[in-house]
This record gives C-alpha cells, structure tokens and sequence, in this order.
C-alpha cells in the first residue's frame, strides 16, 4: 500500500531523511490507536520534520478512508489533513524573525507569517520556504527570488530579505499585508466561477 498523496513516480529524489518514509507508512498504517502512536514515537524520535509528515500522510489516508472523503476531491482531503496536522516550523527562529502562523501553501513551498525576534523593532512578514523532500527545486527558488528583487510595483509585495536556513534551504523574507484570500472572498461574496475568475477577483479585492 502507498502513502496517501505519495507518489513513486515523481521525478525528484526525498532527502535522505525522507528515504524511509515510504516503509515507515506502510508498518504505521496496519497499526491503530496508542500501538501506532508508540511505533512512530519510537521510529522518529530523532526527526520532528520525518514525524510530522508521517503523521499528515497517516491522517490523510484516515480521512480517505472514511464515507465523507468520497464526497471530497484529492485536494480537499490533503487539504482538511494538512491543517489538522501539527506543523513543525510554528515557533522555528531563522535569521532575525520567528515563525507564528502558516498563512499558504504550494505544491512546493508553504508561506508562513514571522514576527521580528530580536528586539531591534517590531515588525510582522511573511516568509517563503522550500517543502522537505523539495530540494532539487532550490536553484529555481533562488531565480524566483532574484526576480521577486528586481520587481518594484506598488500592487506588489516587496522582498525585503533572504537567505538560507540551518539546513541550507533558501528562504524569502516578504512584505506581510493584511487582507483577504481570492477563495475566502469568492466564497463570502457567492461570486460566479466568471466573476471569481484570478483578474475579476483581484480587482474586486483590490477595491474592496
């Protein structure tokens, strides 16, 4: 049995720590109750990031398993799993700020607001990172980056730092703004799949 959301036939390569996922799934998932929970305590008590991916994947093959995931797509049950499972970056420093709050996610990278941790000055952002298990994209994060520094738009976020974590993975430190999501606002407004379409919404958000 495969991991729920896991696929062998991507053409990227896990990190090492992530090479023992895929077995790890398949003897977690024939366990059950306080017996599973002891064997992932037990298998991944040196890797909080392996655990916490271990428990999203179990969580939503859980979901999957369940009558009301049939009346969901693919994507919502990731969804609805990814936001019950306990993320390990909450709390994490890197450079000056400290993560708060997951704020998005990609198919590769996960945005996350950050308060300024040293004292110097108060100040919220938005921090962009690299998923684990994502870094052969690193180089083309890098490009976004340089792009992003070069862009200089007042409907645009400005990048206002960036670097490399303890791991070496590069990360981009953003301009936080406080607003709405085009789904939230879309669904709050009822709007049509015409009206909620990326130009027509940004430009109700925008004027809103």
């Amino acid at each position: 049995m495969s991991p729920a959301g896991f696929d062998d036939s991507n053409d990227f390569d896990l990190s090492n720590d992530f090479k023992a996922l895929p077995e790890l799934f398949d003897r977690a998932v024939a366990l059950s109750g306080p017996e599973r929970e002891a064997f992932l305590v037990t298998e991944c008590a040196s890797d909080a990031a392996l655990l916490a991916e271990l428990r999203r994947l179990l969580a939503a093959d859980d979901a999957a398993s369940g009558i009301a995931a049939w009346d969901r797509t693919a994507l919502e049950t990731e969804a609805r799993a990814a936001a019950s499972a306990p993320d390990p970056s909450i709390g994490e420093r890197i450079g000056p700020y400290r993560i708060v709050e997951a704020i998005g996610s990609g198919g590769m990278g996960k945005v996350y607001r950050a308060v300024r941790a040293d004292s110097q000055y108060e100040q919220s952002v938005a921090i962009k990172r690299i998923r684990r298990g994502f870094e052969d994209f690193a180089a083309r994060f890098r490009t976004e980056r340089q792009i992003l520094a070069n862009l200089e738009h007042p409907n645009i976020a400005r990048l206002l730092d960036g670097g490399a974590s303890a791991d070496g993975m590069p990360y981009l430190v953003m301009e936080y703004i406080e607003g709405v999501a085009p789904q939230a606002y879309a669904e709050t407004h009822q709007l049509s799949v015409a009206s909620a379409s990326a130009p027509q919404c940004i430009s109700r958000i925008s004027a809103w």
